[in-house]
């Protein structure tokens, strides 16, 4: 048992292989893999195992004529026995659904004569008014999302009505989302075609709001999605401005923050607008120097200095941070001027000049480092 390398004849054995592989590869005999199963060295496969595999390596070929017949002998023995039907095995297996119950306690109120689980053919009929041929079906969200459920959701709907019945669907998920008075409308509906006096199957009130130009779900208190809603804007104001043939002079009289009031819209649309409609954007040739605007915006505030000069309030802004900026920088370079041609350039730390102050005096400290009194005044600062 020690001589053979079990963990590379497992892998081996996983890899869709049988027995028979394992004997002839790794010259074992049927005892040695029953005696390494036993001891835990070898693990085997089950039954059902073993079967997927041999149906997966060589798969049964079936003619039609035999899977007619095994549809066939599968559909009568669910006609005979239809406590068997796998859908209801599993449907019911942890007892009656809650819409299913909800459903019951309502149509009891209205006195109704219905069965429940009604046995017809291969199905099974959630409520069948049977006087009436009428099928009520209170569907979960599987029989909308999985295909297979889709599919035979639509071959027991042929036909049951090929038999003469007529099948109403509720889907709970959207029952669930209605409103109180939606909910007692809707099943006074059913009601009502039940009993004939509508003709028409009811269906549930869809309320979801939707975009007039696109249909996308929208809130309740719009119109239009956000993206319908800004192209309509667009073609709105652009179709006015383009009609305005004097565009170029709003925008010199009153600048465009003042155009895109006039307009209704941000100064940056007036922007656009421009290069549509004018070759050049228009700019602003002389721009102000720094005094000259801090006393504009003193005397006029932002926006009135931006009416002066045809821009806006934020480009004001953007021009005095500018210039501050150049002067910031200009004022930095003259300090790494003045630290270069510094008479002292290594200065004594703070505390080392208090200590000698004490000592020393001013003038002291200042013989010593070779300059004046007043500079060790400043540096002590």
């Amino acid at each position: 048992m020690e001589k053979y390398n079990w963990i590379d004849i497992q892998k081996f054995y996983d890899d869709n292989h049988t027995w028979k592989d394992i004997i002839l590869n790794f010259n074992l005999n049927n005892n040695i893999l029953y005696d390494a199963s036993i001891n835990g060295l070898f693990k085997s496969r089950n039954k059902s195992e073993a079967m997927k595999l041999t149906n997966k390596l060589k798969p049964r070929i079936q003619s039609d004529e035999t899977k007619k017949k095994i549809s066939e002998a599968r559909i009568k023995y669910l006609k005979d026995n239809p406590d068997k039907v796998p859908y209801k095995l599993n449907h019911y297996s942890k007892g009656v659904s809650y819409p299913e119950k909800y459903f019951d306690e309502i149509l009891k109120i209205y006195n109704l004569e219905y069965e429940t689980e009604l046995p017809i053919s291969i199905y099974s009929l959630d409520f069948a008014f049977v006087e009436k041929g009428i099928d009520l079906e209170i569907d979960g969200e599987q029989h909308y999302l999985d295909p297979v459920i889709i599919e035979s959701n639509r071959k027991r709907d042929i036909f049951l009505y090929e038999n003469g019945w007529k099948v109403i669907r509720i889907r709970w998920s959207e029952y669930q989302k209605m409103k109180y008075y939606d909910k007692k409308q809707y099943i006074e509906k059913i009601i009502n075609y039940i009993n004939g006096i509508d003709k028409n199957i009811p269906n549930i009130i869809d309320n979801n709001h939707y975009c007039i130009d696109c249909g996308a779900k929208i809130s309740r208190n719009g119109v239009r999605c956000i993206k319908c809603a800004l192209i309509k804007r667009n073609k709105k104001y652009r179709e006015k401005c383009k009609s305005i043939c004097n565009l170029k002079k709003d925008i010199d009289e009153l600048g465009y923050a003042g155009t895109s009031r006039k307009y209704g819209v941000s100064d940056n649309t007036i922007r656009n607008w421009s290069n549509n409609i004018i070759d050049k954007r228009i700019k602003v040739k002389n721009k102000p120097s720094l005094e000259q605007l801090e006393k504009d915006v003193d005397e006029l505030g932002y926006t009135g200095t931006g009416r002066k000069y045809g821009v806006s309030d934020n480009c004001i802004r953007k021009w005095l941070n500018r210039n501050k900026n150049k002067n910031t920088k200009k004022i930095n370079k003259i300090k790494r001027i003045c630290i270069k041609n510094r008479k002292v350039q290594n200065r004594p730390p703070i505390e080392q000049l208090k200590n000698e102050v004490k000592e020393l005096g001013y003038c002291g400290t200042g013989r010593k480092y070779g300059v004046s009194d007043n500079t060790i005044r400043k540096w002590l600062k």
